[in-house]
Formats: structure tokens, C-alpha cells, sequence
């Protein structure tokens, strides 16, 4: 698995972490909110860091 591919998974692992924490404290304590968009874009602005780094090294 190469390095880029092992970032993405990461930054999707832990956007899930978050979300299901704030699920869990909705439903035990405080009102937040739970949403499958904030998953989405934080994996994309995940994949836009690798792509950056990746622009960033080759100039």
C-alpha cells in the first residue's frame, strides 16, 4: 500500500472517530450534530493535502 493511499485511509478513520463521538455525546449529553457530509469533506481536503505535498516535492 503506498504512502498516499495510507493518508486517505487515515484521514477517513478519523473523521469517522469524530463523527461517532459526536453521535454519542448527542445522544447521551450535548447537542451536536452528526453528518455524513462533514465525513466526505474531510477525507476529499485529506486527499487534497496529499496532492499538495505531491505539488509541492515535484517543484
Amino acid at each position: 500500500m503506498n504512502k498516499s493511499f495510507q493518508i486517505l485511509v487515515q484521514s477517513y478513520r478519523i473523521s469517522i472517530g469524530i463523527e461517532l463521538i459526536q453521535f454519542i455525546e448527542n445522544s447521551l449529553v450535548y447537542e451536536r450534530s452528526t453528518d455524513i457530509d462533514d465525513v466526505i469533506l474531510n477525507t476529499l481536503g485529506g486527499a487534497i493535502g496529499v496532492i499538495s505535498i505531491f505539488c509541492l516535492i515535484i517543484l
